[in-house]
C-alpha cells in the first residue's frame, strides 16, 4: 500500500512538473484522476506538442521579427509565406493534439496508436528546435537592427531564415507523413 502511494505522489508530482513547465493550468487530454494518467504518453506529448504551439505562438505574434522578415523577403522568395507556413504547421499540431485528446486512454496501450504518437512526438521535437532557432535568430536580428539601425549583414539573415524555412518545409512533409500514417494504421488497425 505504501508503494502504491508513493508511486501515486510520484505520478502526481511529474504530472504538476508538466503542468509547471506548459504554463498550464491542467494538462490537456488529462481525466484529472491520476491513475488515468499516462505520463509516458498523454503528458509527455501534451508537453511536446503544447511547448512546440507555444513557440510558434511567440514567433507569429512578435511583429518586429514579421516586419524584418517582410524586409528579408524583398531579397529572397521563399521567406515571402513563411509565417503562413508556421501558422499551418500550428493548425495541424493543434489538430493531432485533438485527435490524441478524443483517442483517450483505452487505446494507448495498442501499438499502432503508440507508434503514431511517437511520430507525432518527434514532429513536435522538430518543430521545437525550428522555433528556437527562428527566435534566437530573430532576436539577434532585431538587437543588430535597433543598434544599427540598418541593414549590415542582409545577406548573413537570408542565409539564415533560408535555412529556416526549408526546415519548415521539412516539418510539412513530416506532418503530411504523420497524417498519412494515421490514416493507414489507424483504418487498418481499427478495421478487426
Amino acid at each position: 500500500m505504501a508503494h502504491a502511494r508513493t508511486r501515486d505522489d510520484q505520478v502526481r508530482t511529474e504530472h504538476n512538473t508538466l503542468i509547471q513547465k506548459a504554463g498550464l493550468r491542467s494538462l490537456p487530454c488529462s481525466t484529472g484522476s491520476i491513475a488515468d494518467i499516462q505520463i509516458e504518453n498523454t503528458a509527455e506529448m501534451a508537453e511536446a506538442i503544447i511547448l512546440a504551439l507555444r513557440k510558434i505562438g511567440s514567433a507569429l505574434a512578435d511583429e518586429t521579427a514579421k516586419k524584418m522578415l517582410a524586409k528579408l523577403s524583398e531579397k529572397v522568395n521563399n521567406l515571402r509565406d513563411l509565417n503562413d507556413k508556421i501558422e499551418s504547421i500550428r493548425m495541424q499540431l493543434t489538430a493531432m493534439n485533438n485527435v490524441i485528446c478524443k483517442i483517450g486512454t483505452i487505446y494507448l496501450t495498442d501499438e499502432v496508436v503508440r507508434g503514431w504518437i511517437g511520430e507525432v512526438r518527434k514532429v513536435a521535437y522538430h518543430v521545437e528546435d525550428v522555433m528556437d532557432m527562428y527566435s534566437y535568430h530573430t532576436l539577434q536580428m532585431e538587437e543588430e537592427w535597433f543598434l544599427k539601425k540598418y541593414f549590415i549583414k542582409a545577406s548573413h539573415y537570408v542565409l539564415v531564415f533560408s535555412q529556416i524555412a526549408e526546415e519548415v518545409i521539412k516539418v510539412e512533409k513530416e506532418i503530411k507523413k504523420v497524417v498519412e500514417l494515421k490514416n493507414l494504421w489507424f483504418k487498418t488497425a481499427f478495421a478487426r
